[in-house]
C-alpha cells in the first residue's frame, strides 16, 4: 500500500479533492482506501448500544451492518496498525498536514505562501489559475491526471511512514 496525503486549511477544498482523486485512481484500476484525520473526537451518539458498551469499560467495539463493519478502539492507532495486511494500492489521507507523508496542499482561493507550507509538500492545488512562480508545481483543481501523476510518483510505502 501506497500513502499520500491532500492537506490543507479548512475550506481549502480537501475532501472535494479527494473524491476526485478516488475516481480517477481508481477508473486507472487502482483499489483506495481513505482516512480522514480529525482534531475531535466523535462518540458514539448517547444511549446507543455501542455508546452503553464504550460506558461500561470495552477497549473495542465493533459494529456489524449488512454490509459495512465499524470498529471503535479506545486510543489512536497508527497507520501501519490499521492497514497493516491491507490489499489496497492507494491510502489518500485527509488531513495530517504536519504528518511526513508527501502530500498536495490545497489552497483553494488562499495564495500560496512557501514559508507556511508543511514538510513533505510535493504539490499545491489551487480553485483558481495560480500566479507567480513556486519551487513545488501549482495545479488548477480540475487538473486531476497532472495530481494523479504526481501521486503515482511520489507517495510513499506504508512501512516508510514514521507515524
Amino acid at each position: 500500500m501506497r500513502v499520500f496525503a491532500i492537506s490543507g486549511l479548512s475550506g481549502t477544498g480537501k475532501t472535494t479533492l479527494l473524491e476526485r482523486l478516488v475516481h480517477e485512481l481508481t477508473k486507472k484500476g487502482y483499489s483506495v482506501a481513505s482516512l480522514k484525520s480529525t482534531q475531535e473526537d466523535v462518540p458514539a451518539p448517547e444511549g446507543t448500544d455501542t455508546w452503553k458498551h464504550q460506558r461500561a469499560g470495552v477497549k473495542t467495539t465493533v459494529l456489524l451492518g449488512p454490509q459495512s463493519t465499524t470498529i471503535r478502539h479506545g486510543h489512536r492507532m497508527t497507520l501501519k496498525e490499521i492497514f497493516t495486511d491491507s490489499d489496497i494500492d492507494f491510502l489518500l489521507v485527509e488531513g495530517m498536514k504536519r504528518s511526513k507523508i508527501p502530500k498536495c496542499w490545497c489552497l483553494g482561493r488562499n495564495k500560496l505562501e512557501l514559508k507556511q507550507l508543511p514538510p513533505k509538500t510535493i504539490a499545491a492545488v489551487a480553485w483558481d489559475k495560480p500566479t507567480g512562480t513556486a519551487e513545488i508545481p501549482i495545479i488548477q483543481e480540475g487538473e486531476l491526471n497532472t495530481l494523479v501523476g504526481i501521486i503515482e510518483k511520489h507517495a510513499v510505502e506504508l512501512d516508510q511512514i514514521e507515524d
